[in-house]
């Protein structure tokens, strides 16, 4: 008999109406070996805000360092999410618990990734190895 502690929970399923809102980048992670141009809470990206909508995603607010380049960063056509996990061998991505962002049947961006922290709070692989901490605003 198995006991219930040695089950390993499955991650939740994200769907893409979960991500439904304005997000703001409240932190800046570099995942690299330092083959990057950012840095830790780099101004590029901080304080950046990001709107997911029903049928687009669209950056509000860009920085001063990084203005919002609309034709590489928005995405004009329905988005949708799949696993970006061992689970979805056809994933660009393979991150656990993670999610790869469709831009209608593309990528979105650098081939956006998000993994969820909490309803409030997610991280964002995106360009340059950059991980950006969104908070729901």
């Amino acid at each position: 008999m198995v006991s219930v502690s040695t089950l390993a929970a499955a991650p939740p399923k994200l769907k893409y109406a979960d991500l439904i809102g304005i997000w703001r980048v409240s932190g800046v992670a570099v995942n690299s070996d330092g083959m990057s141009t950012l840095v830790d809470d780099d101004p590029q990206f901080l304080g950046a805000v990001l709107e997911f909508g029903v049928d687009k995603i669209v950056w509000l607010k860009g920085t001063p360092v990084r203005p919002i380049e609309p034709q590489l960063d928005n995405c004009d056509a329905p988005p949708k999410v799949t696993s970006a996990g061992s689970d979805n061998p056809g994933s660009n991505f393979q991150v656990e618990g993670g999610f790869n962002i469709l831009c209608g049947e593309g990528d979105w961006g650098p081939g956006g990734v998000v993994q969820p922290v909490d309803a409030n709070t997610m991280i964002l692989r995106w360009y340059d190895n950059g991980l950006l901490r969104l908070i729901r605003q």
